[in-house]
């Protein structure tokens, strides 16, 4: 569950799906981030909370909860860290209730390799004590 001790910036990928998981943890490796995943609630929040992690992908949906009540949930363990949701459709009612939460941006699904490389991009330079707007 943890991030190689390489000194490079760590992402936190929570999401139920093992193959999206598995997928955006490849992407992530392969752009030059060590990736460290959970499925649960409860394992995402005990991941934030056992290293330094620069970065957190989190899915909107998850079993038996939700990117509103688990983003304040991580808020208690990285106060900075930047989150960005990252599902499949999201009202806009709750797209304001996600940002009030704490996330930095949301990202749509179905994203392409070249959209997460982007993101990757964006947040490789902040340090997990700080946030960027969205």
């Amino acid at each position: 569950m943890a991030c190689e001790r390489t000194g490079g910036r760590c992402v936190l990928i929570v999401d139920d799906d093992d193959i999206v998981r598995m997928l955006l943890e490849d992407v992530c490796r392969e752009h030059g981030w060590n990736a460290v995943s959970a499925a649960t609630r409860d394992d995402a929040v005990l991941a934030a909370g056992l290293q330094e992690v620069h970065l957190i992908l989190l899915d909107f949906n998850l079993a038996g909860t939700d990117a509103l009540t688990l983003i304040p949930e991580l808020r208690m363990v990285c106060p900075r860290t930047p989150i960005v949701v990252v599902t499949g459709h999201i009202p806009e009612e709750l797209r304001a209730g996600v940002e009030r939460a704490g996330a930095a941006s949301i990202l749509g699904k179905p994203c392409s390799v070249s959209q997460i490389r982007a993101l990757l991009d964006r947040y490789r330079g902040i340090s997990a004590g700080k946030m960027v707007p969205a």
